[in-house]
């Protein structure tokens, strides 16, 4: 076996792990690969931006036959309120966001350079109940 394939094999279960730690809120995960992925819509797309998708147990409106496993996430994702069957390969994700932590974790690939801009907290950052941030990530070539 390929030295290579054991550390995407580990990185792969890392990002797993970290998505079901925050799945139980919202997680956003940005994917880079679109090729490898299927269902999502290309008209979901901008240029010079990664795509965000959120996934959680406790969104206003539920995912439905939602599954994870080794090879990726499994969802019926609602793009522009039209139902799509998605498949997200782990490969894909080049980051995971938790808006309500503000926790993240990147995973650009060598020829790119990946910044994630968040809202300010606003004057209290040690409230118990920060303010939710859209983010947006950016891909520097």
């Amino acid at each position: 076996m390929n030295p290579s394939d054991d550390l995407n094999d580990s990185l792969n279960q890392f990002k797993r792990l970290i998505f079901e730690r925050y799945l139980s809120t919202n997680v956003v995960v940005y994917i880079d690969d679109l090729t490898r992925c299927k269902g999502i819509p290309p008209e979901v797309t901008a240029p010079g931006l990664l795509l965000s998708l959120e996934y959680g147990l406790s969104m206003p409106n539920p995912i439905l036959n939602f599954q994870l496993n080794d090879d990726g996430l499994y969802a019926t994702l609602s793009f522009n309120r039209n139902l799509s069957d998605t498949f997200v390969p782990w490969e894909a994700i080049v980051a995971i966001f938790n808006p309500k932590t503000r926790f993240s974790c990147c995973w650009p690939p060598a020829n790119r350079r990946l910044f994630l801009m968040c809202e300010p907290l606003g004057e209290e950052p040690n409230a118990p109940n920060p303010p939710a941030s859209k983010s947006k990530l950016s891909v520097v070539r």
